[in-house]
């Protein structure tokens, strides 16, 4: 068996990540990190925000990978890894003054503002920064990227700690988020999938 801890606590990702890895073979194993160290993320890129997650870990002897996430549109400037910061600052809102379901209506009205803003469907991508620190020590960045189109029409059901995958729609499937299958899935994460399998193949 070929194990690596995951540095979230996030099910979905967690769900997505055990997933891939069932993909590229039946004995490697992604579980969440035992004991998460919470780091604050005030880095300016997904790449850069990884490694911090996984800075904390670094005298452990076990394979441990972190993932950040940035949303990047092409025509406007954008903060891409603090984006709930930004959109509750825009509300006069604190996270910790508000429920979830509060949140979520914030950013899904951010981000249909958006999208209203440019004809009801705006082009961007996520770019995923990923940091893998090895049993030696050794740690190495990766990198992926992911199109998709944004819309200004709520989709699915409700996606209450990802208000945006009620929104999007992806540029390969050109399905929403919340209709899309497992093989639909695979196929946009295919650069995902190839950075596992090199991780895979490095353990």
């Amino acid at each position: 068996m070929k194990k690596i801890y995951f540095a979230t606590w996030n099910k979905q990702k967690i769900h997505r990540m055990q997933s891939l890895a069932k993909n590229i073979a039946n004995d490697f194993v992604i579980e969440p990190v035992p004991e998460l160290i919470h780091v604050e993320e005030n880095w300016a890129t997904p790449m850069e925000n990884a490694e911090q997650k996984i800075a904390p870990y670094e005298n452990l002897d076990f394979p441990i990978i972190a993932w950040d996430t940035g949303l990047y549109f092409e025509w406007i400037q954008f903060d891409p890894t603090h984006v709930k910061r930004v959109a509750l600052a825009n509300a006069w809102l604190e996270a910790e003054q508000c429920s979830q379901e509060e949140i979520y209506s914030v950013l899904l009205n951010y981000y249909r503002d958006l999208a209203d803003s440019h004809w009801w469907e705006f082009p961007f991508y996520y770019s995923d920064g990923w940091a893998l620190k090895s049993s030696d020590g050794s740690i190495k960045i990766f990198q992926s990227k992911r199109n998709n189109i944004l819309t200004n029409i709520s989709h699915g059901e409700k996606q209450l700690y990802f208000p945006m995958c009620n929104l999007y729609k992806s540029s390969i499937s050109w399905k929403y988020y919340t209709d899309r299958t497992e093989s639909d899935m695979m196929c946009e994460l295919q650069w995902q999938i190839a950075i596992l399998e090199d991780i895979y193949k490095s353990l």
